[in-house]
């Protein structure tokens, strides 16, 4: 529909931009589905009900400014999260404050069509939720309020090192909601009980070497590729940050298996991926004093490995588990390897989130041995 100075709006406009047409707000505010909807209630007016989906409105109804004032307001919102630039800024589309016209129309009083307005505008707005849709997974920042969850190991070991992390999102929408709006999970690991020339320092610098390992969430149409841009930095579904090893290699090969790689159909539940393992460059060294770990020399031909290996109950429930494998065993690593989880939680800046569930860790070292 053509917009013009101080005339209608359409019913079937309003409708569209909310939640009919195939880009529409309610789809990536509300409830959405897969990689699209960020979970929260749309607070359409100071003073209104928060709703979970995006209210339509009948034929021979009346568009309340509640409806109408929604799309001009919320476009811009999704767009500061996901840190989006407009290609058509919306600042002169604000429809009047009369809740008794009849359906339709435009109340000739404050804040009526501009006259910067024109034939275009509904073009352009649905442009606006194109790009809206194109960046859905981007986040411009995330919330100060990690969650964090260490297990260390207060005894010595000289076989494995095992962490199991359990994480609980509350269900699978919240799961979903948590990447959707910019989350990810972090882990990392390290030994504090460094002695040169040993074990200890072989494991320490294993754990250095593998840096910090991101999980993100890729978009569900490419599960094992794509980028998500997070707090200005670009991530693939699987990244690691740090560390000076080299790149890690999946037993699957070199995916990125992200989130959505978990959630796809291609996915068995709670079958485990490895996300991360060995470092061919760990290893000990041999001369005559015997096994010792070395900075250089001639390697045993075993190496020491770290692994991430994480798996998806597809109802909310992730359970990641981190092993330091000593290779070969038996030699006494002392106290002090510890494995950390962080959820990097989303912003939560916009509305009142729909069905939100902080999620929660358990941490377990009790398979070290």
């Amino acid at each position: 529909m053509a917009y013009e100075v101080g005339k209608t709006i359409s019913v079937g406009d309003i409708n569209s931009y909310g939640s009919t047409n195939s880009y529409n707000l309610d789809k990536l505010w509300g409830s959405g589905a897969d990689d699209y909807g960020y979970g929260l209630k749309m607070i359409l007016a100071d003073g209104e009900a928060a709703y979970a989906n995006f209210p339509t409105v009948s034929p021979g109804d009346k568009i309340r400014k509640v409806h109408w004032a929604f799309v001009p307001s919320q476009i811009p919102v999704i767009a500061l999260h996901q840190g989006t630039t407009l290609p058509h800024p919306l600042s002169t589309l604000r429809f009047g404050l009369d809740n008794t016209k009849s359906a339709g129309e435009v109340p000739q009083e404050d804040y009526k069509i501009g006259a910067a307005d024109y034939a275009s505008v509904p073009a352009k707005i649905d442009t606006n939720i194109q790009t809206l849709y194109t960046n859905r997974l981007n986040a411009a920042f995330q919330s100060p309020y990690n969650i964090t969850s260490t297990a260390s190991l207060s005894t010595t070991w000289s076989d494995k090192f095992v962490a199991k992390f359990t994480v609980n999102f509350g269900s699978a929408d919240a799961a979903r909601y948590f990447f959707n709006n910019g989350g990810q999970i972090a882990i990392n690991s390290g030994h504090g009980a460094t002695i040169a020339n040993t074990i200890n320092n072989l494991i320490n610098d294993l754990c250095g070497d593998a840096g910090t390992l991101i999980i993100s969430s890729p978009t569900s149409t490419s599960p094992n590729s794509g980028v998500v841009r997070i707090s200005g930095i670009n991530y693939t579904g699987l990244v690691k940050v740090g560390g000076t090893g080299t790149a890690p290699r999946s037993v699957l090969a070199d995916a990125n298996y992200g989130f959505y790689y978990f959630y796809g159909s291609s996915y068995t539940a709670n079958t485990t991926v490895r996300l991360h393992t060995q470092y061919s460059d760990m290893g000990y060294t041999t001369n005559p004093g015997g096994r010792r770990y070395g900075a250089g020399g001639g390697y045993s031909g075993a190496a020491s490995n770290y692994s991430v290996d994480a798996a998806y109950d597809k109802a909310g429930t992730m359970t990641i588990t981190v092993t330091v494998d000593e290779v070969p065993n038996n030699l006494v690593v002392q106290a002090g390897t510890y494995s950390t989880l962080t959820l990097r939680q989303p912003a939560n800046n916009y509305g009142v989130l729909d069905n939100w569930i902080t999620p929660t860790i358990t941490a377990d070292t009790s398979l070290s041995s």
